[in-house]
């Protein structure tokens, strides 16, 4: 792909792509002068021990198609004016210390094809119009403290690799069963739902599931043995390691982000709790008969009112 080419090579006539990477090592970021690299495709500034925030003048970078600061100790939120950056197609900020919210304008980078966040302090939850990037082919959101439900990810038809693991999402996970994929991580949340026969053959044909975890509150469901046999196969045995997989499932759809696609479990509840209030009722009419002889056995032989008719009909106000 031309385009993909044009992110990995910076045109060395441009004294900024060099400059920034060589003039900005161990110093705050405001003072690369961005603003002076506004003809560049492509700034390199990773592994630079770069400070401070990411400022402003980023927003005067919109022939930028490659923008890397991975690895350094950026503080700071992810600023709004990402989306000034209308030529970018590759955006890395991982490894930094990012906190505050995904900014919702992220999702207007119509030509982004690839994200990476992972391993920041992000909070609050993924934009709502992340189908909106549909040239997007990787996507990292991994190691955050990201919360909610995972919005559609329809139209994404060239995502080939979708990192969501090692945050707090919750709810069912949508559809992503896309022929592009082949990279799927969700381990570590507490996603919910199940997981339809028409996955089994989409989620074995990855060449890197986990969506489980030794640590994963995930409660998924499978509606074939099958199926389940695979997911519940450790990862590094060809599985998608889910570590548990209820053999009852709910037919819940899993593009629903409700509670109720929490799997039923695979013994009857409903069952026991009858059993137990049927022995119950049983106790009591054993008691009420045990205390009525009692009370008639004490009783005078002669006596014209049995006496147990107080306590028969006592007896029964109680139950």
């Amino acid at each position: 792909m031309a385009a993909s080419q044009a992110t990995d090579d910076c045109d060395s006539s441009l004294a900024c792509c060099g400059t920034c990477v060589g003039s900005c090592t161990n110093r705050p970021l405001y003072e690369c002068s961005l603003e002076h690299c506004t003809t560049c495709q492509t700034i390199r500034l990773q592994l630079q021990n770069l400070s401070g925030t990411i400022p402003p003048s980023i927003s005067q970078l919109s022939l930028v198609q490659s923008l890397k600061l991975s690895d350094n100790p950026l503080t700071g939120t992810l600023p709004a004016a990402i989306s000034s950056l209308t030529s970018l197609l590759w955006l890395s900020a991982s490894k930094l210390q990012l906190s505050g919210t995904l900014p919702a304008s992220l999702t207007s980078l119509s030509g982004l094809t690839h994200l990476s966040v992972y391993h920041n302090a992000l909070t609050g939850t993924v934009p709502a119009g992340m189908s909106d990037l549909q040239a997007l082919q990787f996507v990292s959101f991994s190691t955050n403290t990201l919360t909610g439900t995972i919005p559609s990810l329809q139209g994404l038809d060239h995502l080939t690799g979708l990192d969501l693991s090692s945050n707090r999402f919750r709810g069912a996970v949508p559809d992503i069963s896309f022929e592009s994929l082949t990279s799927l991580h969700l381990e570590n949340n507490f996603f919910t739902g199940t997981i339809p026969a028409s996955w089994c053959t989409f989620l074995s044909s990855l060449d890197t599931c986990q969506i489980g975890g030794s640590s994963s509150s995930n409660s998924f469901c499978c509606t074939e043995s099958t199926c389940a046999d695979y997911l519940t196969a450790d990862a590094g045995a060809n599985g998608c390691g889910v570590g548990s997989c209820a053999a009852g499932c709910s037919t819940t759809s899993p593009t629903s982000t409700t509670s109720a696609a929490r799997y039923t479990p695979s013994h009857n509840v409903t069952g026991e709790v009858v059993g137990i209030a049927f022995a119950v009722v049983v106790g009591v009419i054993v008691a009420i008969i045990i205390v009525y002889r009692c009370k008639r056995k004490d009783a005078p032989a002669n006596s014209d009112t049995p006496a147990s008719s107080p306590a028969h009909t006592s007896d029964f106000d109680v139950m």
